[in-house]
């Protein structure tokens, strides 16, 4: 039985809220006063060393983690490999390797930190997970009969010997097509001894029509005409968040009942100028590739992604009105290919595990959160090129 089939509904109404940086729904009957964006990055250190070293290039940084000491653990795509740095991004260790004897792995899908200080790997190739202890050494692996796809956000790990994998999976009642946007992901929560505990379902009844979008690489990632997604993720704590990004609504499913956060504001329509690029794009990608795309909303969707960090915090980014930037777009494969010329500031909504405001923050529009723990936050920025250097931030209240 899924977690989340025993769970009581509690929906807090937005009517009447007004929020700047979200609202608290503390109880059925009680809204928080407006809150202002309290709080900014300061750039507190890099990833950054000589051409020759090798331990200090990158092709695509997958994901992130940050240890209890405050050092970060990075995962690199091409090759794939998991590297240590310190708190002031100084080169530490190299963890693992590549291949398939013990401490190795063939394609790391995800890395954590567990509550202990363990560091977990999980290689969704080998279908295993394998655990590292005191600096970096590899001591054991749990092996399962799961092969994952490829996606973002794939592992995350909660209490003691408690694991979840990203699966696909086909959500009860909904037939047997693992594409429809409410079930086609999900997780299995993964016991010790490698074997299957629990299947969680993306909870949520939500009634939206998805359409498949363009994707453009541009400096700030991978960016599609402003889709309607159910989104979600899971919280280290072993539950769902998931909400529709149609209007600014999340819910949090704690299994002593579902909490739902709603903010109540003016979506961002779309500039005359952002949209016609887009459209442009789209219309090059019908004409290149013979198939058929979404159509450019009038208006963005309230936010474009969710995730949870190391703390339990949800981590809500929210579209923006957009501003000219000739320097975001990186250019396609082909000379022909239209480009995108705008960006929106990257600013995203804090909320605690409970769904309580706690800040919003703005970081630079060519820039990917990948971890956060604390007041400190990792993640990416890209150059002209499209070259990514890693950066820690420090988060500072400013009123």
């Amino acid at each position: 039985m899924s977690l989340f089939g025993f769970l009581r509904t509690i929906v807090f109404s937005g009517a009447g809220i007004a929020m700047i940086g979200g609202c608290v729904p503390d109880g059925p009957s009680r809204h928080d006063e407006v809150v202002a964006c309290s709080m900014e990055a300061i750039e507190a250190a890099r990833v950054e060393g000589q051409e020759e070293q090798e331990e200090y290039q990158f092709g695509q940084v997958a994901t992130m983690a940050i240890g209890i000491d405050g050092s970060s653990y990075v995962v690199d795509r091409h090759p794939s490999s998991v590297r240590q740095f310190d708190a002031e991004g100084r080169f530490m260790r190299w963890i693992g390797g590549q291949g398939e004897g013990p401490g190795e792995y063939r394609s790391v899908a995800g890395v954590s930190v567990l509550p202990d200080g363990l560091l977990a790997v999980w290689d969704r190739t080998l279908g295993r997970v394998l655990l590292y202890g005191h600096r970096g050494r590899y001591f054991d692996h749990i092996q399962t009969r799961i092969r994952a796809p490829n996606v973002e956000r794939a592992f995350v790990t909660g209490a003691p010997n408690e694991y979840y994998i990203k699966v696909f999976t086909v959500v009860p009642g909904f037939g047997q097509s693992t594409g429809d946007a409410r079930g086609e992901y999900g997780f299995v929560r993964v016991g010790r001894d490698g074997s299957v505990l629990d299947t969680l379902f993306v909870p949520g009844d939500y009634d939206i029509e998805s359409a498949s979008t363009v994707a453009v690489w541009t400096r700030g990632g991978y960016r599609s005409p402003f889709p309607i997604r159910v989104l979600s993720a899971l919280s280290p704590m072993g539950y769902y968040i998931a909400g529709t990004n149609v209007d600014y609504t999340f819910a949090i499913y704690h299994p002593q009942g579902a909490v739902t956060v709603k903010r109540d504001e003016a979506r961002v329509k779309v500039s005359p100028a952002e949209r016609d690029e887009w459209e442009a794009r789209v219309r090059w990608s019908e004409s290149t590739f013979g198939q058929a795309w979404a159509t450019v909303p009038e208006w963005k969707p309230a936010y474009r992604d969710l995730w949870v960090d190391a703390d339990g915090r949800i981590w809500v980014e929210r579209y923006m009105p957009a501003v000219r930037d000739s320097a975001f777009g990186l250019g396609g494969m082909r000379e022909d290919e239209p480009e995108i010329t705008w960006s929106e500031p990257l600013v995203l909504d804090v909320y605690s595990h409970n769904g309580e405001f706690m800040w919003c923050v703005s970081l630079p529009s060519y820039a990917d959160v990948l971890a956060s723990r604390g007041l400190v936050v990792w993640g990416v920025v890209r150059d002209r090129l499209g070259r990514e250097t890693i950066v820690r931030w420090r988060l500072r209240r400013t009123v």
